[in-house]
């Protein structure tokens, strides 16, 4: 089994899901048992972020953080995306530069200015069982790229999709995927 972690999913046009459409994913574990991922480039609206960040107790942060829409899997999870350099006795290692951690340490690190120096927080994620990836991406739902730790951290949001395109060389929109467009 090839393992998908520490590479994004990009949505393809022909996938017709009002969550994951014109998502970006990076894929933070894939293994015999299903994958998870977090959606990078979909932050929560700024009405709502301020509710958010006051239930956190990080409304005095300035500027204040975007908070993305990681997935629909446990909405009420919060997923911190981060430089490889800060941990915890739970941090997940991803990569040589990314890690992931979801609690509350990571939170009170942030509060204090001893955080991560790169982080992106989501509240959710994406999640597959078994060979439920791998079938998507067979059937042409997900085009799998390596990822990008300047697209994670150092992108705005808006310019994502954009920035990725530039970085692939090629038309996302105008894929089909899959072999549906044969029939």
């Amino acid at each position: 089994m090839e393992n998908f972690s520490n590479n994004f999913l990009v949505s393809m046009p022909r996938l017709n899901d009002s969550v994951f459409n014109k998502s970006l994913i990076y894929v933070c574990n894939h293994n015999n048992l299903g994958a998870m991922g977090i959606i990078i480039n979909k932050p929560i609206s700024s009405e709502n972020i301020q509710n958010i960040l006051i239930e956190m107790g990080m409304e005095q942060l300035k500027p204040n953080m975007e908070i993305y829409f990681g997935g629909p899997v446990q909405i009420e999870t919060g997923m911190i995306l981060h430089d490889y350099k800060y941990q915890t006795n739970e941090t997940i290692h991803i990569s040589k530069s990314i890690s992931l951690s979801s609690n509350t340490d990571i939170i009170s690190d942030i509060k204090s200015g001893t955080g991560p120096n790169k982080f992106k927080f989501a509240l959710g994620y994406a999640g597959w069982g078994k060979g439920q990836l791998e079938a998507e991406i067979e059937n042409g739902d997900w085009l799998l790229i390596p990822s990008n730790y300047d697209l994670i951290f150092n992108t705005p949001s808006s310019e994502i999709l954009l920035k990725l395109k530039s970085l692939i060389d090629i038309d996302i929109d105008h894929l089909s995927g899959g072999l549906s467009g044969l029939s």
